[in-house]
């Protein structure tokens, strides 16, 4: 989180996650293997949410600089 938090104006960490949070989420990993024989991708760019939802993960997008994906959204 201190990677891709660092820009914002208030940095989320783990810290800051309620308490048991997360080692209830650790308890849940598990390791495994997978061979990949080939990739399909989709874009998944909130299409299928309201457009204040929408205008908001543009401005959180900007924010982190990551206007690219801003302009795909548009």
């Amino acid at each position: 989180t201190s990677a891709q938090e660092a820009a914002r104006a208030m940095p989320w960490k783990v810290s800051d996650a309620p308490d048991g949070y997360v080692q209830q989420l650790l308890r849940a990993i598990m390791g495994f293997t997978l061979t990949i024989d080939r990739l399909e991708g989709q874009w998944k760019l909130s299409q299928n949410k309201t457009e204040s939802d929408r205008d908001g993960v543009k401005a959180g997008l900007a924010e982190a600089g990551a206007l690219d994906v801003v302009d795909l959204m548009k």
